[in-house]
C-alpha cells in the first residue's frame, strides 16, 4: 500500500503564517512510517512556498494573485484575491512528479472559505490518479461534509469527531491492522522529528478539546470530549526534537492549554524549564486559569507569545456567549503575568467585533479596557461558523447568503453585517493598533 498526503494552499484575501503546521497529516505520516507504509507528503503551505522567514519560526507565504470566484464578483467584493503557498502550476507539477500510484490520497482542510483550493487540488489528484481512494479531513470537511462531497464527488469524509474511521479504511486497504487515531490523544504517535526539521518551529498538540461551549466557536463540535498527552512523555519528545532539528521555537496549538493545569500544563512547563525554548500560542489562552504559579512557569519555560482571550468586556455578553472569563479574572491574569516578569507590551487581548447584536461601542470599550491595563488589543472580525449556536442569529441579520462558505470569511464581515461597514471596522482596528 502507498499513500499521498496533501495540505492544499490557501485561497483568501490575506493570509498570515502563525506557525501553521498540518498536524493531522504529520500524525498520519508518522503512523505510516511506524507501520511500514510508504507515502509522499506535499505541504503546499510549506517552507518551499514561502518568500520570507522570521527569527521566531514564522514565514511569509508566497502570494499569487488569482481571479475571484464568481460569487464574490457578483457581490462586488472589491478586494484582491490570491493563492497563498503553492501556485496552480506548482501543485500540478508536484502531483505529476509522483511516480508510484497511491492507493489512498488524503487531503487536509482548514477554513471553510478556502474551499476553492481544496477543489482545485482534488481535481488535479483525480485526473492523475482516478483509481485512488480519496479521503478528506479537517475543519471544513467536518463542518460541511455535504458541501465537501458536492465539490469533490466520491471522497470519503473523515470528521474530527470520528477519526478512527480513517484507521478502519487504511486497515481495510492494507489488509493489516493500522492504528493512528485509536486509543485517545495520549496513544497517538508523537510526530517524527524528520517531518519537523524544515518547519522552523516544533508543533505541539498537548490537549484536544475545550470545556467551554462558546456560541461562536466550533471547538466542541470538532472534539466533544477533552483529552491530554502525558506531560513527561511530551517533554521528552520536545527535547528529542530540539536535539535532532536544532529548533528552539515551539508552538502550542491547544484550544484550552491551561485546562486542569495542575495535572497537565504545569507539569509539562516544569519539564521544559531550562531548555531555552521560545514558546508561542497562536490560539487565545484562557485567562481565567492563569494563577501566580502558572504565570511563573510560563515565564521560566520560555513563553514569548501570550495572547489572552477576552472577546468582550460586556458582562451580559460574556455570560451569554460562553462565560469563559470576566473582567476581574482577566485583570487578575494580567497582574499575575506582569508580576512573573512579562512586560505588559508583550501581552495581548483577543477581541471580537461583529457578533450578531453586538454594538460597535462594545468593541471600543473592550479596546479601552486593554489600553487601561497597558496591554495590546487585537480585534478579529466575527466569522459565522455553520453549526454553532450563533450562526442562526447571524442568518437573521445577514444581507448575503452566509450559508455559502465563501461568505464565512471574517474579512467579509462588512459585506454581510450591515452594522459593521468597512470604515467602522478599519476604525476599530486602528484603535486597537494604537494600544500596541
Amino acid at each position: 500500500m502507498r499513500a499521498l498526503l496533501i495540505n492544499p494552499p490557501i485561497a483568501d484575501f490575506a493570509a498570515h503564517d502563525m506557525w501553521c503546521a498540518p498536524l493531522g497529516l504529520l500524525q498520519i505520516a508518522t503512523a505510516m512510517e511506524e507501520h511500514g507504509i510508504g507515502y509522499d507528503l506535499f505541504d503546499f503551505q510549506g517552507t518551499e512556498y514561502s518568500d520570507k522567514f522570521y527569527d521566531d519560526g514564522r514565514r511569509r507565504f508566497r502570494k499569487t494573485p488569482i481571479e475571484k470566484p464568481q460569487l464574490l464578483k457578483k457581490a462586488r467584493i472589491d478586494r484582491n484575491y490570491s493563492w497563498y503557498g503553492a501556485s496552480h502550476s506548482e501543485i500540478a507539477a508536484a502531483i505529476d512528479s509522483v511516480t508510484s500510484a497511491p492507493d489512498i490520497v488524503v487531503i487536509s482542510t482548514m477554513m471553510t472559505y478556502w474551499y476553492p483550493s481544496y477543489e482545485f487540488t482534488y481535481s488535479v489528484v483525480k485526473n492523475k490518479f482516478p483509481r485512488a481512494r480519496i479521503l478528506v479531513g479537517g475543519v471544513y470537511a467536518s463542518l460541511l461534509s455535504d458541501h465537501t462531497r458536492s465539490i469533490m464527488p466520491g471522497v470519503d469524509v473523515i470528521k474530527n469527531d470520528n477519526l478512527v474511521f480513517f484507521d478502519i479504511i487504511v486497515s481495510g486497504i492494507s489488509g493489516r491492522p493500522f492504528n493512528c487515531f485509536g486509543g485517545g490523544l495520549n496513544k497517538w504517535h508523537l510526530y517524527s522529528p524528520s517531518l519537523i526539521k524544515g518547519r522552523g518551529s516544533i508543533p505541539v498538540l498537548f490537549q484536544r478539546g475545550c470545556p467551554f461551549r462558546c456560541v461562536y466557536c466550533a471547538s466542541s463540535m470538532m472534539c466533544p470530549g477533552i483529552e491530554s498527552r502525558d506531560p513527561g512523555m511530551t517533554a521528552e519528545w520536545v527535547k528529542r526534537v530540539m536535539f535532532e532539528t536544532g529548533h528552539s521555537d515551539m508552538t502550542i496549538f491547544d484550544d484550552a492549554f491551561f485546562y486542569m493545569s495542575d495535572d497537565r500544563a504545569k507539569p509539562l512547563l516544569r519539564r521544559l524549564d531550562g531548555l531555552n525554548l521560545a514558546i508561542h500560542s497562536p490560539n487565545g489562552l484562557h485567562a481565567r486559569w492563569v494563577d501566580r504559579e502558572l504565570a511563573v512557569l510560563m515565564r521560566q519555560s520560555g513563553f514569548k507569545t501570550v495572547r489572552l482571550s477576552l472577546e468582550t468586556t460586556d458582562s451580559s455578553r460574556q455570560n451569554s456567549t460562553g462565560g469563559k472569563v470576566d473582567n476581574e479574572r482577566f485583570e487578575a491574569a494580567v497582574k499575575c503575568l506582569n508580576d512573573a516578569g512579562f512586560e505588559k507590551k508583550d501581552l495581548w487581548a483577543y477581541l471580537i467585533a461583529g457578533l450578531p447584536g453586538q454594538e460597535p461601542s462594545d468593541v471600543f470599550k473592550a479596546i479601552a479596557f486593554a489600553r487601561s491595563m497597558g496591554i495590546g488589543a487585537y480585534v478579529s472580525e466575527y466569522s459565522p461558523i455553520p453549526g454553532t449556536q450563533l450562526f442562526a442569529e447571524a442568518l437573521k441579520i445577514a444581507v448575503q447568503d452566509i450559508t455559502e462558505p465563501l461568505f464565512q470569511n471574517n474579512t467579509l464581515l462588512p459585506w454581510w453585517n450591515p452594522g459593521y461597514p468597512r470604515s467602522l471596522v478599519e476604525e476599530l482596528k486602528q484603535a486597537a493598533r494604537e494600544t500596541r
